[in-house]
């Protein structure tokens, strides 16, 4: 597996993420990305996943997700809508984003020490990266998923 470089994607280049795509199975979890890439306010920020010379994933940062989602302090972020292109599953690059995320957080979002998320219940996968990599999970479950109950974790920056 090679690394993985992490940066901002800003909006006017979001046409060169909507090429990702996700195994039919793993779709109502994410959607596709000419939907997830539409409609957010200016406080989501989008995130491109670069390895082998290529953009193969995405995420956002939600700056407000406390207002969103009802949990988490006043200056914590949400980390969202992260995805794996399926051609480049199963190689470590989520793992790898995982390892690069705290230290990448940290230089673009100075002063903030909490990231939260939520992951379906349904999707074991995705679940354990998240505990292997350092995300506690409260024991609470958020019920607003458009696919069911999800697990809600959460990540000290510090």
């Amino acid at each position: 597996m090679s690394g993985v470089s992490l940066r901002p994607l800003p909006r006017t280049e979001v046409a060169s993420v909507h090429h990702l795509e996700l195994p039919e199975v793993q779709m109502p979890f994410a959607g596709r990305m000419t939907d997830i890439t539409v409609g957010d306010p200016e406080d989501v920020d989008y995130h491109a996943v670069e390895a082998e010379d290529a953009v193969i994933g995405f995420f956002k940062i939600d700056t407000a997700y406390r207002e969103r989602l009802g949990f988490g302090g006043p200056e914590d972020l949400g980390f969202r809508f992260f995805l794996i292109d399926h051609r480049y599953q199963g190689r470590g690059y989520a793992k790898a984003v995982m390892a690069a995320l705290p230290d990448y957080l940290r230089q673009h979002y100075p002063g903030r020490s909490v990231v939260w998320l939520t992951v379906n219940l349904k999707n074991h996968r995705a679940y354990q990266i998240y505990l292997s990599a350092g995300w506690e999970d409260t024991g609470d479950q958020y019920e607003g998923g458009p696919s069911g109950p999800q697990h809600v974790m959460r990540l000290s920056l510090d």
